[in-house]
């Protein structure tokens, strides 16, 4: 149900329909099957997500990238 929700709540602001066109696909009851857009950012160059971590830390060894609390409060 949440989806359907994000979908009308998408359908209705403007500025997201000039940035990408959404295909839906429905089946012969009507029942949505398959939604498809464009991605709105270029594929990489090359590497992929897991290369980010390695990268970040080589161009900055020094900016914390991920921190969690653990139980003894550091």
């Amino acid at each position: 149900m949440g989806v359907r929700r994000d979908l009308k709540r998408a359908r209705r602001r403007t500025d997201l329909a000039a940035r990408a066109e959404v295909e839906i696909v429905r089946d012969a009851e009507g029942t949505v099957s398959e939604v498809r857009a464009a991605p709105l950012a270029p594929p990489l160059a090359h590497g992929s997500l897991a290369d980010l971590p390695f990268t970040h830390a080589a161009e900055t060894p020094d900016a914390v990238l991920v921190r969690r609390r653990t139980e003894a409060g550091d």
